[in-house]
């Protein structure tokens, strides 16, 4: 009962700033030459003296160092900044600096090391020991400040679409190694995409759209379609959910080709969005989009390019094709009818050269 009314003093002792502590004993006075000088056995006597009071001393205050250690180490401990930050945590205050604008930055302004890791906005966390999700909803989660330091929890989505954002975006985004989804459309973003994205171990989902984004489009984003560049950082019990599901770049400032995957690569197994339109890609559509590179594709988008050149056959092979648009290019030759998609006419307008169904008036020579 003792130990129980005093803690709300020790509570007071842990967290007060320490003094500097006086010597035990003043400091000597330097003898004047006409100072009395004393025997060997009356320095051996003082001596014996200033020992003795030493140790008595220190074995009274014993039992409150004891003391304090029980009570106040848990409470240093449990502090983040007494403890070393989660990888992921150290990660995205880095990228934080780099992509915020000044301002709030769309919830970035939360990304703090004093903030409960659930107020952390535009962010999703998961246990990586079980492949479950963090629940924020939880109140015993929601406020623990312990989580921050939790070496287990790693961030999988950060969903931050026209949020103001500026800058390039940052290569170490490929260190988070539980990154599933990365969204950052509708920002003010520029530069290229940095070709280390493509070794992130679990990127799925790429939304970069409506930004300021130059260059070429890396190829080695087609790495993220194999399973030698997802780690084991997968969930759902081992499968492949975490290869490259959808790749969204509409309305940038992209150039170049677009670009043929590594050698490595033979196949994009769950790939089922493809938007490149509204850039500036040339050259011609290739065909290894097609047939059984990316057999469950869904949508492909690349309108609005200069893209020249015929329409690959090996398209037809899409048989799950449901939204295809290759409209203002600069194609030509006939339209592989074998194509399956529900756009009709519009799909193909704006390639003057482009001839045959379902283009009225267009009949190949």
């Amino acid at each position: 009962m003792k130990l129980l009314a005093f803690w709300p003093r020790a509570i007071r002792v842990c967290s007060f700033s320490f003094s500097p502590v006086p010597p035990l004993f003043p400091a000597p006075v330097t003898s004047s030459p006409s100072s009395v000088s004393l025997s060997h056995s009356e320095l051996r006597s003082i001596s014996a003296a200033a020992i003795t009071i030493a140790t008595t001393t220190a074995i009274a205050m014993a039992p409150f160092f004891l003391l304090f250690f029980l009570l106040c180490s848990p409470l240093l401990s449990s502090s983040p900044m007494a403890s070393s930050l989660n990888p992921d945590v150290t990660l995205l205050l880095q990228i934080k600096s780099t992509l915020s604008n000044g301002g709030d930055g769309g919830g970035l302004s939360t990304w703090s090391n004093s903030t409960p890791l659930c107020a952390w906005s535009n962010l999703q966390w998961t246990f990586t020991t079980n492949s479950t999700l963090l629940d924020c909803s939880s109140p015993s989660l929601a406020t623990n400040p312990n989580l921050i330091s939790d070496p287990s929890i790693a961030a999988i989505s950060i969903s931050l679409p026209s949020s103001g954002l500026l800058g390039s975006i940052p290569a170490s985004l490929s260190s988070l190694s539980s990154l599933q989804t990365l969204d950052l459309s509708g920002n003010n973003l520029t530069g290229g995409i940095p070709a280390l994205l493509g070794q992130s171990p679990s990127l799925a989902h790429i939304n970069l759209a409506s930004n300021q984004l130059s260059g070429a489009i890396p190829a080695s984003l087609w790495s993220l379609c194999t399973s030698s560049s997802s780690s084991s950082k997968k969930t759902n019990g081992g499968s492949d959910s975490a290869l490259l599901r959808e790749l969204r770049l509409e309305r940038n400032e992209f150039s170049g080709y677009i670009p043929s995957p590594p050698s490595s690569v033979t196949v994009c197994p769950n790939l089922q969005a493809i938007d490149l339109s509204y850039n500036s890609l040339s050259g011609p559509i290739p065909g290894f989009l097609g047939s059984s590179f990316a057999a469950g594709l869904s949508d492909l988008n690349l309108r609005n390019n200069t893209l020249s050149g015929a329409i690959p056959g090996s398209l037809a092979g899409l048989t799950n094709l449901t939204q295809f648009d290759v409209s203002n290019n600069n194609l030509s030759g006939p339209i592989p009818g074998a194509i399956k998609a529900s756009n009709g006419a519009a799909a193909y307008a704006g390639n003057p050269l482009l001839c045959g169904a379902p283009l009225e008036g267009a009949a190949c020579a």
